[in-house]
Formats: C-alpha cells, structure tokens, sequence
C-alpha cells in the first residue's frame, strides 16, 4: 500500500515525532527537505495520528502544569521568612531549655504516645547557624522542586516527609534518642526531586541528583556527634515514598488547584503540634 503522509513541518518537530511513532513500534520514513514529512503506511496511519495526538495532549498539560508551578524565588524567600519567625516566637514565649522539654523528637517520650514531636522537632535548632542553614539548603531544593510540584503542596509534602523520617528514626532507636532541627524535612525535598526526575525519565538529572543528595548526607555526617545522619537518611527516604505516591496515585490537576490549601494545611501542622504539645505538657 502507498505510504500516508503523517507530517510535514519543521526538523525538530519531525525528529520528536519519530520518537514518538519508534517508541510506540510504528514503522514510518522520516524524508527531509525544506520541509520534513513523515510518512506511514495506510494500515498503522490511524493509530499513529492517535499517538502524536496523545503526545501532544499530554506536552501541552505538562507545560500547563509547569506554569502554573512555577513560585517565584520571593515566595520562597518568604514562606522561609515564615518559618524562621516561627521559631523566634517559640523562643520568645519559652526558654529553649524548656522547648527542647516539650518538643524535642524523643523516642521514649514518641513510644508514649507524643506523636506532635515529630513535626515540633522540625522547629527547633541548637543556634542560629544551625537555623539558617536548614533554611537556605531547603529554599535551594525548593527552587529545583518548582517544576514539578506548586509551593503549597512543596511545603506540605516536604513537612510531611520531615515529620515521617522523624517517626521512623525514632521507632528504630531501641536506646534514649534525642534530635531536633528541620534538616530531615530538607533531605525529604531532595527525595521528593529524585523521584519526580525518574519518574520523567530524566536519567542525567536524577543521577547528579542522588550523587548531590549521597555527597550532602556524608558531608553532615562528618560534621561532629550532633548531627543525626539516621534521621537525615531516614527523610530522605520519606521524601522517595511521598513522591512515588504522589506519582502514582494522585491526579496531577490537584497540583495547582490544591496549592493554596496545601501551604495552609503544611504550617498548620507545626502551629497546631505545637499548641498540642503546650497543652499536654507538665511541669
């Protein structure tokens, strides 16, 4: 039968589109020329149409999804600013000796039945540098996150991933386990990076992103007998198990509809963890 002309257009287009048909195993010729035409036979025309029209249906709702992902570096900046102020007003109220008291992740106090540490932990740091520091390796993966996830639901799974590594550092500590600091949630946004990227098959990038995320958790870890490379393990790992559900199971129009309920619903968890654990705390 005479070869159907599929397509005729430009170079780029021409290439993507061969792709396409040779991953979906159609057979076609690729003629170049001022214009490039792609060229399938009569018996496999309709479903290659069909598969170039897919494609594009879903390019076109990844682009749409990108824009409307993609916060600002002052949205950032300012959902920091946020969390930072968060913890000048816990030290404001109480003494950081008593803080640490009420909300510090500890284990025996976890086993008893204290689940509001996992995400109080999250707030509490040894010093400002320690502080500082989370926030600005956080905001840098946020600004790498973007693509792939809208600010509210970035903050909401990255507390999430935070909170789930600290329960599991403290489930496996069978001894007296003390830690504090919102490290694991930065290394749960790493997570979350490394499974959107393989899960878009991006293979160069999900390499040089696991290798930054390997190379930063040896790097804490040399960094003295305070730092807790478990529980910056163990978020990292919660990062990867948000993210494989989220790809999985979740519509991805709930990404942008859901952003604002998503930032919303992230900060009150540490607000309301904290208020729970005030009003259960005894001298």
């Amino acid at each position: 039968m005479k070869p159907k002309l599929l397509f005729r257009g430009n170079k780029a287009e021409a290439k993507r589109y061969s792709l396409v048909l040779l991953a979906r195993g159609i057979e076609h010729e690729i003629v170049p020329g001022g214009k490039w035409e792609i060229y399938v036979g009569e018996e496999a025309f309709l479903k290659a149409k069909e598969e170039i029209r897919l494609y594009e249906q879903e390019n076109k709702t990844l682009i749409q999804n990108q824009a409307h992902n993609y916060y600002s570096a002052e949205a950032i900046f300012w959902t920091m600013a946020f969390l930072g102020v968060l913890n000048a007003l816990l030290l404001f109220v109480e003494p950081k000796e008593k803080l640490l008291i009420i909300g510090a992740a500890d284990n025996v106090k976890f086993s008893q039945g204290e689940w509001w540490r996992v995400f109080t932990s999250l707030t509490l740091h040894q010093d400002f540098g320690h502080l500082m520091g989370n926030l600005v390796f956080t905001g840098l993966f946020m600004f790498f996150l973007r693509p792939f996830l809208s600010l509210g639901l970035s903050w909401l799974m990255i507390i999430l991933s935070g909170a789930i590594g600290n329960s599991w550092n403290l489930a496996l500590h069978t001894e007296r386990h003390i830690s504090i600091g919102f490290s694991t949630a930065s290394f749960g946004c790493l997570g979350i990076i490394s499974v959107f990227l393989a899960f878009q098959k991006k293979s160069k990038r999900l390499l040089l992103a696991v290798g930054f995320a390997l190379a930063f958790l040896g790097f804490l870890g040399s960094g003295g007998t305070n730092v807790d490379l478990g529980a910056h393990f163990l978020g990292l790992l919660a990062g990867v198990y948000l993210g494989v559900l989220w790809n999985l199971f979740l519509d991805k129009s709930c990404n942008y509809k859901f952003s604002l309920i998503g930032l919303v619903a992230g900060f009150s968890l540490l607000v309301l963890a904290w208020i729970w654990a005030f009003l259960n705390y005894s001298a």
